[in-house]
């Protein structure tokens, strides 16, 4: 029912159990509680956060750690922050792709993905 797609403490529940997100109302798909309960369970679904989540850096941390590759969906900004950068990239290396071209060329980010995936090195 649309109220169930609306109540937070029901989406919250649904945040833990992996593809809940296509059943939460569009006002909980830019709840940050919410959202950061469903990136622990998968940061791709950071695509479908708000603008405005995707340059939170709470939330954009969140979705890295979980896959590194959400880094594609956060904002430039984030994708120019260090800190956000070097979690993805620990997390997956491929994520140097959606890095800013400065912290591409960053040694120690790119020894970081190296590190993790060898493959990165394309991207330095």
């Amino acid at each position: 029912s649309k109220h169930l797609c609306e109540n937070k403490r029901v989406a919250l529940a649904a945040a833990k159990q992996s593809g809940a997100i296509k059943w939460l109302g569009q006002s909980l798909r830019e709840d940050k509680d919410v959202m950061m309960e469903v990136l622990k369970q998968d940061g791709l679904e950071l695509k479908i956060a708000s603008q405005s989540l995707r340059a939170d850096k709470d939330v954009v941390l969140a979705a890295v750690q979980s896959r590194g590759t959400a880094l594609e969906h956060a904002s430039e900004t984030l994708q120019a922050d260090r800190e956000v950068v070097l979690a993805a990239v620990k997390k997956n290396g491929d994520a140097l792709e959606f890095a800013s071209e400065d912290l591409q060329g960053d040694r120690e980010i790119a020894r970081a993905a190296i590190a993790q995936n060898g493959k990165s090195l394309e991207h330095v």
